[in-house]
């Protein structure tokens, strides 16, 4: 059966103090490592991937990729975090907007998110493709940044680090997937979608060394 994992939100992660951020990244990669063999096995228990192998290279992408656009589902936001979003925006947006159905059409805000199960494979379709990464790109590292401002996005988020194209920062797996799927959501599924994730991240450090 699988199991559904849960990540902490942006707002959770910017609450956290220095020791539960540190805790909360042992468990973050001891998770990686504990699920990414369950979840080949979990991927390779569906018909059409039976024959998958998931070795860690570039190539496996690419049906992983595919098997992600045909497993991953939306469901409708609830009301209460529709109202959260709502009342967390300025003023003058809810004066132009009165109500939130008017609000939702005109600022173009989905009604939508992606299903706890989607969240959680794309944890674990993540996790798969940092190994991927790594092994790839193997003076990459993971650390973990405390000392950012509260307002940073990546403050208390593990992040990968170490990429000599000064372009690319970092790499944070779990947003990037999701922000995938919602994208896909969006416009257009593509079944390339992470290997082009990986190839865009090679390309950008091959700049760097011509």
């Amino acid at each position: 059966m699988y199991q559904i994992i849960k990540v902490k939100t942006i707002d959770e992660y910017k609450r956290m103090n220095k020791k539960e951020a540190r805790e909360y990244y042992n468990w973050y990669l001891n998770q990686i490592d504990i699920r990414v063999p369950i979840f080949i096995k979990y991927v390779n228990s569906f018909p059409n991937y039976r024959n998958w192998k998931g070795n860690f290279t570039p190539e496996s992408l690419k049906k992983l990729g595919k098997w992600l656009c045909e497993n991953m589902k939306k469901v409708p936001e609830s009301k209460t975090e529709l109202l959260k979003l709502y009342y967390s925006f300025p003023e003058i947006s809810r004066k132009t907007y009165p109500d939130l159905n008017s609000w939702l059409k005109g600022m173009k805000i989905e009604d939508w998110t992606l299903s706890e199960r989607t969240f959680s494979y794309c944890f674990d379709v993540g996790a798969y493709l940092s190994k991927v990464i790594i092994l790839e790109l193997p003076y990459l590292y993971w650390e973990l940044p405390l000392n950012l401002g509260k307002t940073n996005i990546i403050r208390n988020r593990p992040i990968i680090k170490g990429f000599k194209n000064r372009s690319l920062q970092y790499f944070e797996f779990y947003n990037t997937i999701t922000g995938n799927c919602f994208h896909m959501f969006r416009n257009e599924k593509d079944n390339n979608h992470l290997y082009n994730t990986f190839q865009f991240l090679i390309q950008k450090e091959e700049e760097s060394i011509v």
